[in-house]
């Protein structure tokens, strides 16, 4: 059970073409702006790691090709991209072109924007009570597809009551949307 709690909360990514962890000890330690917490401790910033490698293939401002979450904290605080305690200020990221439309809770809603799904829109949802964030893969009466890792097979399925919010996300780069 440890070991499937540990797989279902590290975020991994590519780095050099390795698969590395969020708690890789190059930057595990590094506080995340103001929040208090840590690389290794926050999984917010591996999930946006996650959004920014599916919208920018790593062609943005914040890293040249391969992301770290080092790089990402850095870009963050230069642009006034933590909010106090909480987490990522999200308008920080219109920056790179990544815009928030909503945030919802309604269950029904997120269905929608996933089956009203087009080019440059997705829907990322925060589970298990807040500690993860990941795109939509799919979406069925008893689970939703959660994919939380730059890894193509790694999909989470997760049950619906375990949804804690959802987002609705538009990827200036691929609609057009000036930035």
């Amino acid at each position: 059970m440890k070991a499937l709690s540990v797989l279902l909360l590290a975020t991994f990514f590519f780095v050099s073409y390795q698969l590395k962890s969020q708690c890789d000890p190059d930057w595990a330690n590094i506080e995340l702006g103001k929040t208090g917490t840590t690389i290794c401790q926050n999984t917010q910033l591996g999930s946006l790691l996650v959004l920014l490698t599916v919208y920018t293939d790593g062609n943005n401002d914040v890293c040249d090709r391969f992301c770290t979450p080092a790089d990402l904290n850095s870009y963050l605080n230069r642009n006034n991209g933590w909010e106090g305690t909480t987490g990522i200020r999200w308008k920080a990221l219109e920056k790179i072109g990544i815009f928030l439309l909503e945030c919802t809770t309604d269950l029904k809603k997120i269905k929608t924007w996933y089956d009203q799904k087009r080019t440059g829109f997705d829907v990322f949802v925060n589970i298990f009570g807040g500690k993860l964030w990941g795109r939509v893969d799919s979406v069925n009466p008893q689970y939703v597809g959660v994919k939380h890792s730059l890894s193509k097979d790694l999909i989470i399925k997760t049950s619906w009551s375990q949804i804690v919010k959802a987002c609705h996300i538009e990827d200036g780069s691929r609609t057009g949307r000036n930035y």
